[in-house]
């Protein structure tokens, strides 16, 4: 074999018949058939390198080595601008990225990929800018919490809703370089006790402290920072100083996300796909945008729990032109097994036991013009983009995606779209202190 040659990939369990044209095999079968002088390059994270260096020692394969993720996620974190482009550039696509921030998020997401470090986010939210909708367009999500018309850093408390999140984000925000004043929680194992020094108190108590503090919500579920947005309110608290850092209803960090690029325009002949309704504020956030001055909507939600929340919703705000579909969107029509769990987290799972019908944008909408499509689907988003492939070849719609479900997707994805029609441009924008809510929008 000559030096540098790859001949298989290798998987423990198999789920592709080939890889880049090359055959998969599983470990055992590659036991049994490889020749001596054949080695193993253990390309999985960091993390689950023991797990299968276990399973080839087991099976007498002694020709391995494994591939440090880690280091070289900080060897390219700490190379010169220029030699990193050279890297990203074996990506065709990367070309295709439009400005500084594009580049940027996928510089730091790429390397957190590689890494498993989730603090390559943090790098990334000190660095990022936000959009057009920020008053000042080169403002910080650290310098927002600082500056501006809200309150001096040292008045910040932090809510989280359990011992978990405290541990995830009270860190970050550290690391950011946000002074707090203390922690707000309503669980009450939690209450009365300290971390870091600093005290952890109810909502409630929180009033003692003054209502001049700042209340930054550490929750990525969008009902829990309602929820506690409205009981901050209950007890005084002006609703600018209630901060959503963490959610994706922060329209400060980027813009609104899914439609925060300044060179998206609307007008009013719009027909836009809400794929992953859920609770029909993406619906809402269009429809304010537009100023209820487009052709159609069209919204997709398989779980039946969130499909009833949101026709309730469109009936109660009296959504005109909107049509709600409870079903998934998929690269045809079919049944698929789903975990109907009335959350952000509902998806297609083999394993779940609620079945779903699924369709296609090009079967489903054949007779319209498509003009913007939303995806946020729990990593369904690369086959239900191809099922609507010849909406995007033959009409080019402005699209939003979802690609942080699935490592794959963060390059898949984009270069799907670009042998569909080469002459998108490409954006990255990311919406999140951890590893969620990274879009990339496409559009000509």
């Amino acid at each position: 074999m000559e030096e540098g040659e790859v001949k298989a990939f290798i998987q423990t369990k198999r789920t592709e018949e080939k890889v880049l044209g090359l055959p998969v095999v599983t470990v055992w079968e590659f036991s049994r058939l490889v020749q001596k002088e054949a080695w193993v390059i253990v390309a999985v994270q960091d993390k689950y390198q023991k797990e299968i260096l276990n399973i080839l020692q087991t099976l007498h394969i002694s020709n391995y080595c494994g591939f440090r993720w880690n280091e070289l996620a900080t060897s390219i974190y700490h190379m010169q601008e220029t030699e990193r482009i050279r890297i990203w550039e074996t990506f065709p696509w990367y070309r295709c990225l439009q400005d500084v921030e594009s580049r940027l998020v996928f510089t730091y997401a790429a390397l957190a990929k590689l890494s498993c470090d989730i603090r390559y986010y943090l790098r990334m939210q000190k660095e990022s800018i936000t959009s057009a909708y920020s008053e000042d367009h080169h403002t910080t999500i650290v310098d927002w919490v600082k500056t501006g018309r809200y309150l001096k850093e040292q008045e910040n408390f932090l809510y989280v809703p359990n011992w978990a999140m405290l541990n995830y984000f009270g860190p970050r925000f550290l690391e950011l370089g946000i002074c707090l004043k203390g922690i707000c929680t309503d669980d009450r194992l939690l209450q009365e006790t300290v971390w870091r020094g600093l005290p952890i108190v109810s909502i409630k108590a929180t009033a003692a402290f003054g209502t001049n503090v700042n209340i930054l919500i550490g929750c990525g579920q969008r009902f829990l920072s309602y929820k506690v947005l409205d009981e901050m309110l209950a007890l005084g608290y002006e609703k600018d100083r209630v901060l959503l850092p963490c959610s994706i209803d922060n329209p400060f960090q980027y813009g609104i996300q899914y439609f925060d690029l300044p060179e998206l325009r609307l007008g009013s002949e719009e027909v836009f796909i809400d794929a992953g309704c859920y609770d029909c504020g993406t619906v809402q956030k269009f429809v304010e945008i537009t100023d209820g001055h487009y052709k159609h909507i069209y919204s997709f939600e398989p779980d039946k729990v969130s499909y009833d929340h949101c026709r309730n919703t469109s009936r109660y705000k009296q959504y005109e032109r909107f049509t709600l579909l409870n079903k998934g969107l998929w690269s045809k029509e079919t049944n698929l097994h789903f975990s109907n769990e009335g959350t952000q987290l509902s998806r297609i799972s083999e394993t779940a036991s609620h079945v779903i019908e699924t369709t296609s944008l090009d079967q489903m909408l054949e007779n319209e013009h498509v003009t913007i499509i939303k995806m946020d689907i729990e990593g369904a988003e690369l086959e239900a983009l191809r099922g609507c492939e010849n909406i995007i070849r033959n009409q080019k719609p402005t699209l939003a995606i979802s690609i942080y479900h699935k490592a794959e997707d963060f390059v898949d994805i984009p270069a799907y779209l670009l042998s569909l029609v080469p002459e998108y441009k490409l954006y990255y924008r990311h919406y999140s202190l951890y590893k969620y809510e990274t879009i990339l929008y496409a559009m000509i």
